[in-house]
């Protein structure tokens, strides 16, 4: 079943390819981003035993885009996010890095492209693959191995960005712009051995900067 929905999701996306800002024509980009992870469960919240800290999530991306009309747009975006959450259990620190690539399909606006700075605005849905998990200490070496059996494959969510544009020149933009996305669904595997069947479910949240540059070729 999962595999029929990431299909039927991938084939959207390829006959909807686009990003950027909302111009007319094709636009390529690229992007990094500084953001705090958070996994949220409410068991593991409402711990004594278990306190949440500050996880730093850097993120690097590629998109493509068309712009349907001078406002209006959509884009999608290939983005590896090197995410998850950081614990303090008595004086340890542990870290859960689950990485993944997360696929937004965007509906894009923009006040107006042909000025020197213009608002953007994007939200879509969006797929999070992962593709790899390990538990980590303080000093970032792994505790028990690969943990990626933890976790499910795939999380579908939904994104969004509010940001601006600057029109360097008639082909190039700089973009800047505070990004968040949510998974909707329960990101650990409840299949797995040992699974506790009244555990709350996790839910992945990252938040923070994304900075890029996009190309307009003529």
């Amino acid at each position: 079943m999962k595999t029929n929905i990431f299909l039927a999701t991938a084939l959207t996306m390829v006959l909807f390819t686009t990003n950027a800002n909302a111009q007319k024509g094709l636009s390529f980009s690229v992007k990094t981003m500084a953001e705090n992870s958070w996994m949220l469960n409410k068991d593991d919240m409402d711990s004594d035993d278990l306190n949440y800290k500050f996880t730093f999530a850097p993120a690097v991306g590629l998109g493509i885009g068309y712009g349907i009309t001078d406002h209006f747009g959509l884009g999608v975006d290939g983005i590896l996010s090197f995410q998850g959450q950081r614990y303090k259990v008595d004086d340890a620190v542990f870290i859960q890095r689950n990485n993944y690539l997360k696929i937004p399909l965007m509906f894009i606006y923009n006040t107006n492209s042909e000025k020197f700075v213009s608002i953007v605005l994007k939200a879509g849905p969006q797929i999070g693959i992962l593709m790899g998990s390990k538990l980590l200490d303080e000093d970032l070496d792994k505790i028990n191995g690969d943990t990626k059996s933890n976790y499910e494959d795939l999380d579908f969510g939904v994104m969004l960005n509010a940001g601006v544009a600057f029109r360097i020149s008639d082909v190039f933009r700089i973009n800047a712009g505070l990004r968040g996305d949510f998974g909707f669904g329960n990101t650990e595997n409840e299949d797995r051995l040992g699974y506790p069947a009244d555990r709350a479910s996790t839910h992945n949240l990252t938040t923070g900067l994304e900075l890029g540059v996009s190309y307009f070729p003529h």
